[in-house]
């Protein structure tokens, strides 16, 4: 394109908006294709009586239009004049900027919810939208011959004014309130009324712009309202009890009389106020918590507190909004103090009662226990076995307490722990009868922390429990032990429990000292008293029974021969308290080296029997062989002699192997024995074969 201006090809007078079209009709043809020789359209216009102004439209090379304005150089009637060309392409942007702003304007302003209006700066409606006539009834020509003070109530004329004034000195940009309406058929509209001052772009005031919300039905909501809250005041005012209304944020809305008077504030100095700060701190935080309770799960709470020795029971309910929020909150207070006091009474009585109850269902139990303790300690087959169940049994007679049970011994003087039970042991576990109160008294002794000075010597001094109590155990008027009780918690043994433990002490005594008696009885009469073996006629009792158990569960079972060699020359040559000495140590040497199941019985004099259940013969033969060295090892001494060179002789049978009877199994043995003498004693020989010491027969 050239840079000067296209030549004219048509010069006429126009104006310039009718320029304007023609340029929208000239474009149209363009997008449809039409082309002219014409290279530019002028579309000329007076745009001043004295001067011509000339519009020329020219295309641009197909690409678009753009508009220049020429103004003659010389006056109009000269022929031909030279023309200034100036480009009007911005002009007419915002031209066409200007006219969508507007359009857009209309249609939101015609289509708002809300009536909206612009007046004038002296008041008169200038436009109007449809929704503001639908809410006043008016058509629009009859609000174009009113006023906007015409439409308000007497009473809202200077505050209209005075608001209006406060715009236009630019006090303020604008200003919301609600207003009544008079409308067209005399019926009244509330509206929130906004009002703007629009001016120019050198701040001259131009117009007023106005907005009318209908809040009609709001109005006529917070007139039921207040109505509905003047019922209630009447009927709070009917409670006897205090009673009130806060919001959620604990403001009291409502209150009865009641409530002033309790809180000892005249009621209208109460409602605006938070209840909170009319309340102790302490019930102030109870307050908060219940009502944001309330306001969490939409339940109702009930609470109770104390004010000044009086009892109040509290309830808290929620009060919902038509949409279902809760709103406020009702509370109710009602004084209990009367009933509580009589309802304490009935309590106290109820609890001694059950108190009493309760010391008797404890006492019943703890008869229960110690019988239940006295059953199991007269089927006891040992005292060992009774040592080992008193601590289970003792443990639930005295919750929370530790204890511990010593036996005496008569010889030595000493207590020694046989049973304990609880954490932490506070007593030693052996100690002399001088350090126990207890036994030095033979009276139950009775210490605390406080008092740690009077505490049993044998105490722990690091660990001095809260309470201390050691009871003497007497059996047919002997001291045979005493029984030791601590805690670390002051009260566990109390006066009830003391007598308990008295209680227990005796039963213990008594049981203990019977099994000691019936165990003693037991052992005199199957026990041999010298070597500490069983005796000849438990031995047949127990061979008897081995072969019956071994004949009905296919087991097999060994018996060994034993004899001290030399036995009588030892006696002859060192004394018969020698030859005891010996006998106690080869007894001692077989209950140590057996098994438990194992049977080691004196035979008669210097013979022993070892009855070895389920034990075959080479295994019995290599046990037997381990005595005999064992016994060839030993060194004693009496009378500052030593005894060396003890050594025995064994024989060994097998059931079924060497016998099916009693009698065949002890002849074998008994052989064995007899072969094992004349191969040069200190040796072990099988029934039925030979062996020399330390070998294995085959």
């Amino acid at each position: 394109m050239a840079n000067s201006v296209p030549k004219p090809v048509i010069l006429r007078p126009f104006r310039l908006d009718c320029c304007l079209l023609m340029a929208g009709i000239l474009l149209l043809g363009l997008s449809l294709g039409l082309r002219t020789e014409a290279q530019s359209l002028i579309l000329a216009g007076l745009m001043a009586p004295e001067t011509l102004a000339i519009a020329t439209l020219c295309t641009l090379g197909g690409l678009g239009l753009r508009f220049y304005r020429s103004t003659p150089l010389l006056s109009v009637e000269r022929e031909n004049p030279p023309l200034s060309p100036v480009d009007l392409s911005e002009q007419a942007n915002a031209e066409a900027i200007l006219r969508d702003n507007e359009e857009r304007f209309r249609a939101i302003f015609e289509q708002a919810g809300v009536g909206m209006a612009i007046l004038t700066l002296e008041g008169h409606f200038f436009r109007i939208n449809q929704k503001l006539c639908d809410l006043l009834g008016y058509s629009r020509l009859e609000l174009f011959t009113q006023r906007y003070h015409d439409l308000l109530v007497d009473a809202a004329h200077d505050d209209v004014d005075a608001l209006a004034q406060m715009l236009l000195t630019g006090e303020q940009s604008s200003y919301c309130a609600q207003q009544r309406y008079r409308r067209q058929d005399g019926s009244w509209l509330w509206g929130t009324t906004t009002l703007s001052l629009v001016r120019d772009g050198e701040g001259v005031p131009k117009y007023f712009i106005g907005v009318i919300e209908d809040i009609s039905l709001q109005q006529a909501a917070f007139q039921e309202r207040e109505a509905a809250e003047e019922s209630l005041r009447a009927l709070l005012n009917a409670i006897q009890e205090s009673a009130f209304l806060i919001d959620t944020h604990g403001v009291v809305l409502q209150g009865n009389q009641a409530i002033a008077q309790r809180l000892q504030i005249p009621l209208k100095k109460l409602v605006g106020s938070p209840i909170a700060t009319h309340l102790s701190p302490d019930i102030a935080q109870v307050y908060r918590h219940q009502a944001k309770t309330v306001l969490n799960t939409g339940q109702p709470s009930q609470f109770n507190d104390i004010v000044e020795g009086r009892h109040y029971e509290n309830s808290i309910y929620p009060i919902s909004d038509r949409d279902g929020h809760i709103s406020r909150l009702a509370v109710f207070s009602i004084d209990l103090t009367e009933s509580k006091q009589a309802e304490d009474a009935l309590k106290q009585a109820n609890a001694q009662l059950l108190d009493k109850v309760a010391q008797l269902e404890l006492r019943h139990q703890e008869m229960v226990l110690l019988g239940n303790m006295n059953n199991f300690l007269q089927v006891c087959r040992s005292v060992a076995e009774a040592h080992r169940m008193v601590a289970d049994l003792l443990r639930p007679l005295f919750p929370h307490c530790s204890g511990e049970l010593f036996r005496l011994n008569a010889i030595e003087q000493w207590m020694t722990q046989v049973a304990a039970w609880g954490e932490p042991h506070t007593s030693q576990s052996q100690f002399p009868m001088q350090h126990c109160w207890a036994l030095r008294r033979s009276q139950p002794h009775w210490g605390t922390a406080d008092s740690a000075g009077l505490l049993c010597p044998h105490i722990h001094r690091d660990q001095s429990p809260a309470e201390s109590l050691c009871l003497p155990m007497f059996a047919q008027g002997e001291v045979v032990g005493s029984l030791h009780l601590s805690s670390h918690i002051a009260g566990s043994l109390d006066e009830a429990k003391q007598q308990l433990a008295h209680t227990v002490a005796e039963h213990l005594a008594l049981a203990l000292a019977s099994l000691e008696l019936r165990e003693t009885l037991k052992t005199q009469s199957t026990h041999d008293p010298l070597t500490g073996l069983y005796n000849r006629r438990f031995m047949v009792e127990a061979l008897t029974y081995e072969l019956q158990r071994s004949q009905r569960h296919d087991l097999t079972f060994c018996v060994v021969m034993l004899d001290v060699d030399h036995f009588k020359q030892f006696n002859d040559t060192f004394g018969h308290d020698a030859g005891d000495l010996v006998l106690k140590a080869l007894g001692q040497l077989l209950r140590q080296n057996l098994r438990e199941t194992d049977l080691p019985c004196r035979y008669g004099g210097e013979e022993m029997v070892l009855i070895l259940p389920e034990m075959d013969c080479s295994t019995c033969y290599q046990r037997a062989e381990t005595i005999r060295h064992q016994v060839e090892a030993l060194h004693l001494e009496t009378d500052s002699q030593t005894l060396n060179g003890v050594t025995v002789s064994m024989g060994l049978a097998c059931f079924p192997k060497h016998g099916q009877t009693e009698a065949e199994i002890m002849q074998a043995a008994d052989t064995a024995l007899y072969t094992a003498k004349h191969k040069g004693r200190n040796c072990t020989v099988v029934a039925g074969k030979l062996s020399v010491a330390g070998r294995l027969p085959h």
